[in-house]
């Protein structure tokens, strides 16, 4: 008991001690949709090896929580206005594995574009027609 209260006295001198402009940063309320919604514009964190900034940190996002909290809006636009451009040059994140995960997590929530909905079944499509051919010629 004696550690517990040592620790609020603390954490309250401190927050006491802390700059005014910096105490808002502590905690925010936010529903979980609204907390993704914030740091879908804010965050450029994303995983080792995803590469950096906004896309990468997006990326981690769309796959890390469930599609009922995403802000499907902003999922969609991004998407729109991104698609094509990773198509020519494929960011680190951008593999069939994340695609396929993306179409499978997404799928029928309003968050997928035509455009990657169609590129996504038409690359499962073509491996699945190879898979078959190969088969086929194997036997």
């Amino acid at each position: 008991a004696a550690g517990l209260g040592l620790a609020v006295v603390g954490f309250g001198v401190a927050v006491a001690a802390m700059p005014a402009r910096y105490r808002k940063t502590m905690y925010k309320h936010d529903t979980l949709k609204d907390y993704l919604s914030r740091i879908w514009d804010e965050r450029t964190v994303s995983r080792p090896g995803w590469g950096e900034g906004q896309d990468a940190a997006r990326a981690v996002i769309v796959m890390d929580w469930h599609v009922l909290y995403l802000p499907k809006d902003k999922v969609r636009e991004w998407l729109r206005k991104r698609w094509g451009v990773w198509e020519r040059r494929e960011p680190p994140w951008f593999t069939r594995r994340w695609r396929a995960e993306l179409y499978k997590h997404c799928q029928g929530s309003g968050a997928l574009t035509k455009t990657a909905t169609r590129s996504i079944q038409t690359e499962a499509r073509t491996r699945a027609t190879r898979a078959t051919t190969q088969s086929v010629g194997n036997a």
